[in-house]
């Protein structure tokens, strides 16, 4: 799988998304092809059923500085949440999810060093939602350095 990391300071969600893509397992902001899963970011369309979307969370803790080249980290507390129709169609999706991120160690982009994206956890189903669909979580950590920016 090729990845190439956002170059811009973004929330981990967009590198997590960028993650997902390159594995294959769904395309961005997808909502007219019921054959492929939609990944999307903080909010979860009604369409389509088959999706993945990702939520942000910041954990309040700083990380101490690890070299001259990073400044403070911070621990973000991300969510993947899958939904579908069916209980093994999401089942099936939750587990690649994990899967293809879980094989992240430390990730460069221009403003931060993501030293690792751990699993909290393994995906767990929450039931169905109100129009009957089923519906995975998973948690994730995710420590991510800002570099040094000189001005």
């Amino acid at each position: 799988m090729t990845f190439k990391p956002t170059d811009t300071d973004v929330p981990p969600s967009i590198i997590l998304k960028d993650i997902l893509v390159a594995a294959g397992v769904g395309k961005f902001a997808q909502t007219t092809d019921s054959t492929n899963w939609g990944i999307f970011i903080a909010e979860e369309p009604a369409e389509p059923v088959n999706t993945v979307t990702i939520y942000d969370g910041l954990q309040p803790a700083r990380l101490a500085t690890q070299g001259a080249e990073e400044e403070d980290g911070e621990i973000w507390t991300p969510q993947t949440r899958v939904r579908a129709t069916a209980y093994l169609d999401a089942y099936t999706k939750a587990k690649e999810v994990s899967n293809a991120l879980n094989k992240f160690g430390r990730i460069e982009t221009d403003y931060y060093t993501y030293n690792d994206i751990l699993r909290n956890g393994a995906p767990f189903s929450i039931g169905k939602n109100q129009r009957e669909q089923f519906i995975f979580v998973q948690n994730w950590k995710v420590y991510r350095m800002a570099k040094r920016r000189d001005n």
